[in-house]
């Protein structure tokens, strides 16, 4: 056995040992609320369509909007990009997209975008071309709870001398307070997530923006969980843009398809497109993925239209919403009342993600499969996603649940929950750990 064999070969029984071992499951059919898997169906509680986007997406009503109506006419649009944004991949297709996305944001007039193949990609790029100089007088700021991408390359470009990583307590703006340096002769940058996505919760986009600008530092946003999807917003977000400097959007979860878009004023977009190797020296995203999200940015549009010019659903869950997104808004809502009737554990989150916190990572497992056996797929959440002792599942409400399933769900989940804890003779820590969730961001 060679030595990366036996490393590997550690490496894989330690995971199964801690019971973190991740594997890649083979579905038959995937959906926003119906998964098969080995042949059995299940009731999806872990999908990240929202709004239903992909699972609803016709190749015949898209290839019909391509063509502008007209049956005849046929789609000039490739797919591949065939080479890397700066070559010759950057099409008509993409700066259409781009465009559309503008408006849809309601960008300011200085704002430009650009164009990843991946959320994580951007998040990377974004800080690999910003902190580029070795420095120890730059600084990024990060919520404690940030997605891998924007603490793994604050983390590496700091272990490389070209910044100094400071983590605030999640959601915490005096924290930051009293890290940020008050000098905007410095290269700083704060950086958050509009949804977190394993909490749920959101963050203070507002007083951080303020603080942010106060002391000269930049202010970036990632909005992957959030895009799309409050039903407060009459636009596709609910960030006043005049609040951020850096805005990424991710095709992923709302709209359904894949890549992601990064916008700025020109200067940083023009630095992006210049320094950003993660931009430069990649394929660039296909013109018909940038067609697909285009497709959807538009019924998701129409849809946001649609929900100004009905009446509010609050509290009536028996009206049945035309609006994805208010239909969405609904089911959260209803999810929420009956958790919390039947004393789960759950997270201060409004939003689509709901997670219920366990703690130990067997037990998380254990419930997970329990839930399985009764026709429910969710996810289990473990280390090192989450920190140690804070495992959970991760319930995600799409526009496309009906309401017997989110009732199903939680009866299910609670019996589960009750089975498994009266084993270990913790009968009574789901109210506590239900009281103490809040507590978990030091």
């Amino acid at each position: 056995m060679t030595g990366f064999e036996s490393f590997v070969s550690e490496a894989l029984a330690k995971q199964g040992n801690s019971n973190l071992l991740r594997v890649s499951n083979e579905f038959e059919q995937v959906s926003a609320t119906k998964l098969v898997f080995d042949g059995k169906s299940y009731i999806n509680f872990s999908s990240n369509d929202y709004l239903g986007l992909a699972s609803d997406f016709d190749i015949t009503e898209f290839t019909n909007w391509l063509s502008g109506g007209q049956s005849h006419a046929k789609p000039v649009v490739s797919s591949g990009a065939m080479a890397s944004p700066l070559v010759t991949g950057n099409s008509q297709h993409h700066k259409q997209l781009i465009n559309d996305l503008l408006k849809a944001i309601d960008a300011p007039s200085s704002f430009s975008g650009i164009l990843f193949g991946s959320g994580f990609s951007a998040n990377q790029g974004v800080l690999n071309a910003l902190f580029k100089h070795k420095s120890k007088e730059q600084f990024v700021y990060q919520d404690k709870l940030n997605h891998a991408s924007l603490l793994d390359a604050g983390t590496k470009l700091q272990a490389a001398g070209h910044l100094v990583q400071k983590r605030f307590k999640h959601n915490d703006v005096k924290h930051l307070s009293q890290l940020i340096k008050p000098d905007p002769s410095l290269n700083q940058l704060v950086v958050t997530e509009s949804v977190f996505s394993m909490d749920g919760d959101k963050s203070p986009i507002k007083d951080l923006s303020a603080l942010a600008r106060q002391a000269g530092s930049l202010f970036m946003v990632d909005d992957a969980h959030g895009f799309g999807l409050s039903a407060l917003a009459k636009g596709v977000t609910d960030i006043d843009l005049n609040d951020v400097d850096i805005y990424l959007v991710t095709f992923g979860k709302a709209l359904g398809a894949q890549g992601a878009a990064l916008f700025a004023c020109r200067s940083i977009i023009d630095f992006l497109t210049n320094f950003s190797k993660e931009y430069i020296y990649s394929t660039h995203l296909s013109p018909i993925q940038c067609e697909t999200v285009r497709f959807n940015l538009s019924k998701l549009v129409a849809a946001k239209s649609e929900q100004f010019s009905e009446q509010g659903l609050e509290g009536n869950e028996q009206i049945k919403p035309k609006s994805c997104c208010l239909q969405l808004a609904n089911n959260i809502a209803y999810f929420r009342k009956i958790a919390k009737a039947n004393d789960l554990p759950l997270f201060s989150s409004d939003t689509a993600i709901q997670p219920i916190m366990i703690g130990d990572a067997q037990t998380t497992i254990e419930v997970a499969n329990d839930l399985k056996a009764r026709g429910f797929w969710v996810s289990a959440i473990r280390p090192p996603t989450v920190k140690k002792g804070q495992s959970r599942l991760r319930v995600t409400i799409t526009s496309k649940h009906t309401l017997n399933e989110i009732n199903e769900l939680v009866v299910i989940l609670n019996s589960a929950l009750q089975n498994r804890l009266l084993n270990l003779g913790l009968e009574n820590s789901i109210k506590r750990t239900s009281e103490t969730v809040s507590l978990n961001h030091e």
